[in-house]
């Protein structure tokens, strides 16, 4: 092969592989390879599982590596035409944060391992938090050229699709459509554990997709509908009728499958979004007009019709009909605080939660021996006080810089306005702390902030 095709099918098979990645995020198709029962049943969150995202990942990586390898082989190939992006030297917060904070957040949480009970578990953690840095680092050094960011979401929007038709026949058959090779979970309104809402009576499923929970795919569907807003925003797709058409059939789509979710947490978060940005970008507001008209209308005709079961969700207090999630969500903040008294250092181990929840609350039933369901709480009572400042200053650098590129870079504004949402959503649910989906898409979205933050200023233009 000659020298310089190698370095060019090397290029050519990362991005295929990243790009594969990504259609594959929401798909749950795993292995289980250890697990360790609580309350004699399997519990997620004790579950050591090889997806197949991590295999494309995976692939993703060792083709990247190959391509530096190759680039810094004279033999191999003689030229580097794909040179990794250097931050601005003037800006050297930039290499500190996005280095030297993810590096030294993993550092830290390796000594969380000392209080784990589960140290398979504690492993296996630390790893993925590994995968995900790396994820981080591929992003950062690979997305710098807009086109390959913009594929991205393109990608991301269509596996969403896929994702949005299969939630809502879910919904219409109230019944799981047989797509267990696709890691679709076994679903039924009469089965226990699955989510669901009561009207009068009456059970109705909460609708799945292939994620393992609604509330997961709700927080994927919400970033979908931005990323429609990102690409109505561009003048050489909103100026074109068919792209126009395109784009008000998936946001309507988007938001009636968000609707179906029932998820109160990704409807709090969508609104911050769309209030952030509206607040940050309000001089080109004109723009979106049509396509946010087209989401609140689709919001407001969905909403009368299915009222009744929307208003079941408007109550936050513990209903009736065995709804627990507000008593839920304070039992294990004041579990978490404790774990947090306890070990205010180093946690009591990453991934161990519910492990410890099991042995400090005996006789609790299964459904309840799960994390707590906020990121940062999490965080502290896992790994520790300095872990959570670490993680709060590696965030607090991502939207201080961020905020300072807004009125230069659109799209660095929608990604913004999406890590808010995140972060509400963070307060009152766990899936970005330690669930497969959850975890690559946070980390996935910070990784897309820092490639257009680390991207040397345009030059400005003189007469």
């Amino acid at each position: 092969m000659p020298k310089i095709k190698i370095g060019q099918t090397l290029l050519i098979l990362k991005y295929l592989f990243f790009f594969l990645f990504i259609f594959s995020i929401p798909l749950q198709k795993r292995h289980i390879f250890f697990d360790t029962p609580l309350a004699g049943t399997f519990n997620e969150w004790t579950a050591i599982s090889l997806y197949l995202s991590d295999i494309l990942l995976g692939a993703t990586l060792l083709f990247w590596l190959a391509e530096f390898l190759a680039k810094n082989n004279p033999r191999l190939f003689p030229v580097t035409r794909y040179s990794l992006p250097v931050p601005d030297p003037t800006r050297s917060l930039f290499p500190i944060t996005y280095y030297l904070l993810p590096i030294t957040i993993l550092i830290w949480l390796s000594f969380s391992i000392i209080h784990a009970t589960n140290l398979n578990l504690a492993a296996f953690r630390l790893a993925k938090l590994l995968e995900l840095i790396l994820l981080f680092f591929f992003v950062v050094h690979n997305l710098k050229i807009q086109k390959y960011r913009h594929y991205t979401y393109a990608i991301f929007l269509f596996t969403m699709i896929v994702q949005s038709l299969i939630a809502l026949v879910q919904y219409w058959q109230q019944k799981s459509l047989g797509l267990k090779f696709f890691g679709e979970n076994d679903l039924s309104p009469q089965m226990i554990g699955v989510a669901k809402i009561v009207v009068a009576g009456e059970k109705t499923m909460r609708p799945y997709g292939t994620f393992p929970h609604p509330n997961v795919l709700a927080g994927f569907l919400i970033t979908a509908i931005i990323f429609c807003f990102y690409f109505w925003s561009m003048k050489r797709i909103s100026s074109r009728i068919y792209y126009k058409i395109i784009l008000f059939c998936l946001i309507s789509i988007f938001t009636i499958a968000l609707i179906f979710t029932f998820s109160r947490s990704s409807w709090l978060g969508l609104i911050i979004a769309l209030i952030i940005f509206v607040a940050i970008s309000y001089k080109k507001i004109k723009i979106l007009l049509p396509a946010l008209t087209v989401f609140a209308l689709t919001a407001v005709i969905v909403s009368i019709i299915f009222w009744p079961q929307i208003a079941s969700r408007g109550t936050i207090s513990d209903s009736p009909n065995g709804d627990f999630a507000l008593s839920n969500r304070i039992f294990l903040n004041q579990i978490a605080f404790t774990f947090i008294s306890k070990n205010p250092w180093f946690g009591v181990g990453i991934g161990n939660f519910p492990s410890r929840l099991s042995r400090f609350t005996l006789e609790l039933p299964a459904w309840r021996l799960q994390p707590v369901h906020n990121i940062y709480l999490a965080y502290a009572a896992e790994i520790g006080i300095p872990g959570l400042l670490l993680f709060l200053l590696f965030l607090w650098s991502t939207v201080s810089l961020g905020l300072k590129q807004i009125f230069k870079n659109k799209e660095i504004a929608f990604l913004l306005s999406l890590l808010f949402a995140y972060l509400v959503i963070g307060l009152l649910d766990h899936y970005f702390y330690d669930l497969q989906q959850g975890m690559l898409i946070f980390w996935l979205m910070l990784a897309l902030i820092w490639t257009i933050l680390i991207l040397p200023p345009k030059p400005r233009l003189t007469k």
